[in-house]
């Protein structure tokens, strides 16, 4: 990270507790006073604090890649992680683009780039929300339309 005035933020890490029950803040300070660190924050918005650690809404700061962010004790933060509206727009237009670029005529080709070279965005997309979409670009690209 950096500084607005440009200079290297101190090495530091962002950390996000979570419980199946209520726990006071008393609890939670004694957990946190160990590890050295400022006072506990209550998290408002899981989805937006997880995003937060990779700096995905924030274009200006530098971008983790969300598959560097570690999960403890069976955490699934990927739910956290996925793109929903205008951010999974600009990527399936992404993979049209892509798609035109490379000459892509079988969703296969598409899928395997996609678990290589941009797993923390374009895959899950692929896998989980936009197969009928991809498919039936690509397919009617390989039938003749090639606009």
């Amino acid at each position: 990270d950096i500084n607005p005035d440009g200079e290297i933020k101190k090495a530091h890490w962002h950390i996000g507790l979570f419980f199946s029950g209520k726990k006071s803040y008393g609890q939670i300070l004694e957990i946190t006073s160990k590890l050295n660190c400022p006072h506990p924050q209550v998290m408002k918005n899981a989805k937006g604090q997880i995003r937060y650690f990779a700096h995905l809404d924030n274009p200006e700061k530098y971008q983790y890649k969300p598959g560097e962010i570690v999960a403890h004790g069976g955490a699934d933060i990927r739910k956290y992680l996925t793109a929903t509206g205008g951010d999974k727009i600009k990527l399936l237009a992404e993979m049209q683009d892509w798609i035109d670029e490379t000459g892509c005529t079988e969703f296969h080709e598409l899928a395997r780039y996609a678990r290589n070279e941009r797993f923390d965005d374009w895959y899950d997309i692929i896998v989980n929300q936009s197969t009928v979409f991809l498919n039936a670009y690509i397919r009617s690209k390989r039938h003749g339309g090639s606009n």
